[in-house]
């Protein structure tokens, strides 16, 4: 989030540096369209609670193969066999990959990037760290709104003006989409869902140079396709300034992503975030990145984690001074939802 300098870009599964700003992305959590819940519950015959992933009121769009799902009883279930929870697992990864689903969970991401440019042909090391807190609220029997706050930490070499770097350490600006979700439906072989609602940015950057200084707000989109083996989509979201003074902001991003399910609760993919900065000179309005991450979904005691780790090679970076490669882990704990009921 940068006031004083180039853009510098810090993509993550969801955040970039772009323009005058470090902007943070999202990327996050499970299955709306096909009714489907994550629910926790202790058996009487287990002294540890599992996780069960049960129906709700109406039947998936996309088959499930009956292994990959417990249904839901008023009853505890007995303990499963190890090629169930796997298959109980693996269903929890493939939730995980999805911006739509209704998976309480708490991402955090580590990103360490190589950023260059005009400023310095010497790499310079940027970190970042995001806490993204995943909160689905039902409205409806059939809507939901996505809560999924964004609060970046970052420590980030800038050009000091006089030849020489300053690395600034510290609370960045902080994001607020609020996804309104309903029900999916199927096309074809797939499952497709949408959501829009509106994107707010908070001047809370504990440094000039990390944050904008602006209130911000604009619109977001989602859109996410998938069927037994593939999940895919894109989140675009845009903010101008609308308080704090000037100059004024305009810019925004677009996380696309698709990922394949492998055996044994692995995938392979790819989730990088495009960014743009209206605001920038011409050959600093673009941060393009393409990638692949790997991830694996297994259980710490009795809770689901996913793990991601990605690689990311900026095709169209920040001339100045930004990104050129970054890599990101993904540790992404399942908590269990706080409201299960609808709200309306």
């Amino acid at each position: 989030m940068m006031r004083r300098m180039a853009p510098v870009a810090l993509a993550a599964t969801l955040t970039a540096c772009q323009g005058n700003a470090i902007k943070s992305n999202l990327f996050a959590a499970a299955d709306h369209d096909r009714g489907e819940r994550i629910e926790w519950s202790a058996p009487r015959a287990a002294p540890e609670a599992t996780i069960q992933v049960a129906d709700a009121s109406e039947p998936p769009l996309v088959p499930v193969p009956s292994e990959r799902r417990v249904a839901a009883a008023a009853s505890p279930v007995p303990p499963a066999s190890s090629d169930g929870q796997q298959g109980d697992v693996a269903e929890v990864g493939r939730k995980l990959a999805d911006p739509t689903s209704n998976v309480w969970a708490l991402f955090t991401e580590f990103d360490w990037n190589f950023m260059q440019g005009k400023a310095t042909t010497k790499y310079r090391h940027a970190q970042e760290i995001l806490f993204q807190p995943v909160l689905p609220l039902p409205l409806t029997e059939n809507t939901k709104l996505i809560t999924r706050p964004v609060v970046p930490f970052a420590s980030v070499p800038l050009p000091d003006g006089n030849g020489g770097f300053d690395r600034k350490t510290g609370l960045g600006d902080i994001q607020l989409p609020l996804l309104f979700v309903p029900k999916g439906f199927s096309a074809g072989d797939f499952s497709v869902t949408f959501g829009t609602g509106p994107t707010f940015v908070f001047p809370s950057a504990t440094s000039d140079s990390l944050g904008a200084d602006r209130w911000e707000a604009g619109p977001a989109l989602v859109g996410v396709f998938k069927n037994e083996q593939i999940t895919a989509g894109a989140l675009g979201q845009y903010w101008w300034s609308y308080a704090g003074g000037s100059p004024s902001t305009s810019h925004g991003s677009l996380l696309y992503f698709a990922f394949y399910n492998l055996p044994n609760a692995w995938q392979i993919g790819t989730n990088p975030t495009i960014t743009y900065n209206d605001k920038s000179s011409s050959d600093n309005k673009w941060d393009v990145p393409i990638g692949i991450t790997v991830a694996k979904t297994t259980k710490i005691g009795a809770v689901p984690v996913k793990f991601q780790l990605g690689a990311e090679y900026f095709v169209v970076n920040q001339e100045d001074y930004g990104s050129r490669f970054q890599i990101k882990l993904n540790i992404i704990p399942v908590i269990p939802a706080l409201v299960k009921t609808p709200l309306l």
